[in-house]
């Protein structure tokens, strides 16, 4: 995700221009929010795996 975001703020200025000096305010808060996706995805998966294999076990 930080790999992302480096690169969309390189190649990708037209919120510059629209927002001037405050267009990486709005593209920082999409990184965050995506990144904090991906990491509450990963506890949802670490989270439901035990239940999984429970349910794998009795099969």
């Amino acid at each position: 995700m930080q790999k992302a975001f480096g690169f969309y703020l390189a190649h990708f200025p037209s919120y510059t221009l629209v927002y001037g000096a405050f267009a990486t305010v709005p593209i920082f808060l999409v990184w965050l929010y995506m990144s904090w996706a991906v990491v509450l995805l990963g506890a949802l998966v670490a989270s439901t795996l035990p239940e999984f294999r429970r349910c794998a076990g009795e099969a």
